[in-house]
């Protein structure tokens, strides 16, 4: 069997219109593409070869895309399998969770939502392989495994939702969104233990570009816009447009803002505000003045009482009375991901005044990390 499979993909369809358009756009984006035009020839082709990821039509004649998923998952359990379905094939879409769907998509296809699934199926793939090469501890490994079929019953629900208009009632469609955004919490959760444990364990690879944190930091905001909006609370921008380039992991460092904001947008009053802030400064840094560009996020919301406060970056915090108030994992991320990047994070609180939180990244990349 040939071992050249990395980003190898085959589509299963008996459309020859649909494979040919299909593997165009695909291996224009950098993609080794096969085509089988039925069941049959699927599990011929996976006998000669490894798949990174097939794509599966559920309705197709003689064997249908269920009964080759029973097959393909038997001889190759480690392919990961995205299923095509028609809109009338809903249901069945939904009963191949059982049988180790990936996903779902309907057709037509929308190339850039087809790409984010396998673009997000291969970095799965690449983080599993990295998590067992720094021996990463099991409960990680498992929460890594939870990932995928996590996303493949937020995929079923949506489907669900979608495709039940005239049958589902209006609290059946509360209880579906309701788990639709319950699953989102588990698979941030999920995320989050994982980016922590491999951060912990000194193995994180950053993927350091020049970025520039007067545009970063607004494009954040206005991401978050809407959250705020919801509780009447105002953004107050005030970015120094000189502050110079940097090198940072921009995905990372903007996970950082993220949970930063969302804290603030959280713990805030509504009608309150949240004022954003970014500056050069100067501080010294073993026996040398160095140069950063440090974020300041400052809200008027609850606050933080002095003794939690002392914890507020700790992964395990004390219990208190408000659990609801508590922050999370996403502080002691965020100042695990700062610290790696060689710079500080600090926070300061007043109960019922508000809260900020300050970071800030250094100017040169010749640094030690903490």
């Amino acid at each position: 069997m040939e071992k050249e499979s990395f980003n190898r993909i085959l589509i299963v369809d008996d459309e020859k219109h649909f494979r040919s358009m299909l593997k165009d756009q695909l291996q224009g984006e950098g993609f080794l593409v096969d085509e089988a035009s039925s069941g049959d020839e699927a599990l011929s082709m996976v006998a000669l070869k490894d798949y990174t990821i097939i794509l599966l039509d559920i309705r197709m004649e003689e064997m249908d895309g269920l009964e080759a998923l029973k097959t393909l998952r038997r001889i190759t359990p480690n392919t990961d399998i995205i299923m095509v379905t028609a809109f009338a094939d809903i249901p069945s879409a939904v009963e191949s969770i059982k049988y180790g769907a990936c996903d779902f998509l309907e057709k037509p296809i929308q190339v850039d939502l087809l790409l984010d699934k396998m673009k997000s199926l291969i970095r799965s793939r690449e983080e599993d392989r990295r998590l067992q090469e720094i021996q990463i501890d099991f409960p990680t490994l498992v929460m890594h495994k939870l990932r995928i079929p996590l996303a493949a019953v937020k995929s079923a629900v949506s489907l669900l939702n979608k495709g039940l208009d005239n049958i589902v009632s209006e609290k059946q469609r509360e209880l579906l969104n309701h788990i639709d955004h319950t699953l989102m919490k588990i698979n941030a959760t999920i995320n989050d233990l994982i980016d922590l444990a491999q951060l912990e364990s000194g193995n994180v690879q950053l993927d350091k570009l020049p970025v520039n944190l007067d545009e970063l930091v607004p494009a954040v905001c206005s991401r978050l816009e809407a959250d705020a909006k919801a509780k009447n609370i105002n953004f107050e921008l005030s970015i120094d447009k000189n502050v110079p380039t940097i090198e940072i992991d921009s995905e990372k460092i903007e996970k950082v803002l993220i949970n930063i904001l969302d804290n603030a947008i959280k713990y805030s009053s509504t009608g309150g505000k949240i004022s954003i802030s970014t500056t050069a400064i100067h501080k010294e840094q073993d026996g040398a003045l160095r140069q950063f560009v440090e974020v300041s996020v400052s809200d008027n919301g609850v606050g933080i009482p002095g003794n939690m406060l002392l914890h507020i970056f700790d992964k395990y915090k004390p219990e208190t009375p408000n659990k609801e108030k508590t922050t999370g994992l996403g502080l002691a991320l965020c100042k695990l991901i700062v610290e790696v990047h060689g710079g500080y994070i600090l926070a300061e609180s007043e109960a019922n005044k508000g809260t900020t939180i300050r970071f800030a990244v250094p100017v040169d990349t010749d640094f030690k990390n903490y």
